[in-house]
């Protein structure tokens, strides 16, 4: 996974610098909480204009945390309505791992 402030090694085609579908994965997280440096900003949204399969994947994404929001702000019979944080992590890592 690339670390915030990390270098993303993108390559080049046709003149144009694209990120490529793994990259864009590692670092999804910081694409959506706006973490991302600007020229990488740029180039995931490039990427995610042209590839499908990362549209498909950052709308699966977005939905999980939508879920997982929703499940924290309902609470179930017992009471109980916040996920531990660990719980939250390995299902997103879960995610990533199954659609990579």
């Amino acid at each position: 996974m690339i670390e915030k402030g990390g270098t993303i090694s993108a390559r080049s085609c046709d003149g144009e610098w694209l990120m490529t579908c793994r990259e864009f994965i590692d670092v999804l997280s910081q694409y959506r909480d706006g973490e991302l440096a600007p020229r990488h900003r740029i180039w995931a949204d490039e990427h995610i204009a042209r590839c499908e399969k990362c549209t498909g994947y950052l709308r699966g994404y977005e939905r999980i945390t939508l879920l997982i929001k929703e499940s924290v702000e309902r609470p179930d019979a017992s009471g109980e309505g916040k996920l531990p944080e660990d719980l939250v992590q390995r299902i997103l890592a879960t995610f990533r791992e199954t659609s990579a």
